[in-house]
């Protein structure tokens, strides 16, 4: 799929998305993450931007800390909850399995959704293994779409309850 047709694909998603955010409801009936992952060659870094619904989110981390958590924008405590809970289901490794350290680029909240930033930084482009379940354990409808372009190159991958891992080629 060239880059116009996913850019299209993405616009008739959040056209789609975009009446149930502005409903104003607490529930919704779709969950859905979508994040775009690029290498910048001049930054030395893959770079990944996501966005989930806050109150799923929310959820998960009330139910992984065992305790009422809120968002509120300047409570590093949360981020901290969110970083552990993030690392630990979305992440890269390399082919051989060892497990890649992001780096926390931070959040952005607007209106009901939450975006996350990461990066992992890395001289050149490799094959390497995108695990990805976040929040399937808690909502079992859960589709997690991730957009990776590399080398002039676009894949999207999706990720569910059963499909938590792909290996992304450089060639």
């Amino acid at each position: 799929m060239d880059f116009v047709s996913q850019f299209k694909s993405i616009i008739r998603l959040c056209l789609f998305a975009l009446p149930i955010l502005l409903l104003g409801t607490s529930k919704h009936e779709y969950y859905l993450s979508i994040a775009n992952l690029k290498f910048d060659e001049n930054d030395k870094a893959l770079e990944m931007s996501v966005w989930y619904f806050g109150d799923d989110l929310l959820q998960a981390l009330r139910k992984e800390e065992g305790k009422e958590i809120e968002w509120e924008e300047e409570d590093s405590s949360t981020e901290e909850v969110l970083k552990k809970y993030i690392g630990g289901r979305l992440y890269l490794k390399e082919i051989n399995s060892n497990k890649l350290q992001f780096q926390w680029v931070g959040l952005k909240f607007k209106g009901d959704l939450v975006y996350v930033y990461l990066r992992y930084p890395m001289e050149q482009m490799r094959d390497l293994r995108l695990h990805n379940s976040v929040l399937t354990e808690y909502f079992g409808e859960q589709k997690n779409v991730v957009h990776f372009q590399v080398n002039e190159r676009n894949n999207t991958f999706y990720f569910d309850k059963k499909s938590t891992e792909v290996k992304l080629n450089v060639r």
